[in-house]
């Protein structure tokens, strides 16, 4: 079964914090799930009037990828990648 964070942190709660404790803990923790999904879920609506800069034009373009190793830079190896936008 998989165990959810809620589930977790439920486990945390009952298992490593005291007894006289858990209540003001839990309050605090339920206070800031109620203030992180009211945030969460504010805010506006806008229409996108789509993308500001114009998209790739058509065409193919090379690019070259070259990697070294992290110990010794004398050892490298490159390669082309070729993209094809239609």
């Amino acid at each position: 079964a998989k165990l959810g964070g809620g589930t977790a942190l439920a486990v945390v709660f009952f298992f490593f914090v005291p007894r006289r404790r858990r209540f003001v803990w839990m309050a605090f923790v339920v206070c800031l799930g109620v203030t992180a999904w009211a945030t969460g879920c504010g805010g506006t609506a806008s229409q996108s009037t789509g993308p500001t800069t114009p998209a790739t034009t058509t065409g193919s373009y090379t690019f070259t990828v070259t990697g070294t190793d992290a110990s010794s830079a004398t050892i490298t190896t490159s390669t082309r990648v070729i993209v094809t936008v239609q």
